[in-house]
């Protein structure tokens, strides 16, 4: 794919991206919901299963659907999507999709960031950052709706609980999401939420 050096394969229904995906190493999927014979939401959880039971990192999901409503939204991230994308997808909205969840503007001397934390927190690490990669597809999805209240109060939960699991960068971007979506500022809501994800996905960390 020009313009991002990405690679992409196309299925044609939810089984067969799912053979696809568990056939070959994928950094992102393009998940359309309304798609036959399997559709998005099932597809996804199969992929969510085959990797809990693989035990292999979750892979961005980002669903694509004609439906901007909350419910809507709320169903693909139940399904164990990542993010929620309205259809038609301007290309802008693409590549920074792409560049958000596959990392591919990220500079090679910066693939991973090295956090120590307390062991204490290795069982519930998983959880609390599951849960805010997919806030991030949240507040991004919220843009789309002007949704200028649940932005603000996931940017405050961040704010909150960052600190708690050993991870100041995201008390500081909950804090400043917060602070821009009290403003309504969308450009600054959008670059905030895409170096959230990046640093999520560049994250390597260990335990004291």
């Amino acid at each position: 794919m020009r313009d991002t050096g990405c690679q992409i394969d196309v299925a044609d229904n939810g089984g067969a991206a799912f053979e696809k995906f568990v056939s070959g190493g994928y950094d992102l999927v393009f998940m359309d919901i309304q798609m036959p014979v399997v559709d998005g939401h099932v597809a996804t959880r199969m992929i969510r299963d085959w990797e809990r039971e693989k035990g292999t990192k979750p892979v961005p999901i980002v669903a694509l659907t004609a439906h901007a409503l909350k419910e809507e939204i709320e169903r693909s991230l139940a399904a164990g999507c990542t993010a929620h994308l309205t259809k038609p997808i301007r290309k802008p909205e693409l590549i920074e999709a792409i560049e958000t969840y596959a990392g591919r503007s990220r500079p090679p001397s910066s693939s991973t960031i090295q956090v120590r934390v307390d062991s204490r927190l290795r069982e519930l690490m998983p959880w609390f950052l599951d849960k805010r990669r997919k806030e991030v597809g949240v507040i991004l999805s919220a843009l789309e709706q002007s949704d200028f209240e649940i932005i603000r109060t996931l940017g405050h939960n961040m704010k909150g609980s960052g600190g708690g699991y050993g991870l100041p960068k995201v008390t500081d971007l909950g804090a400043a999401i917060e602070s821009a979506a009290q403003q309504a500022k969308i450009d600054q809501v959008r670059q905030l939420a895409t170096e959230l994800g990046d640093y999520l996905s560049r994250l390597d960390i260990t335990y004291d």
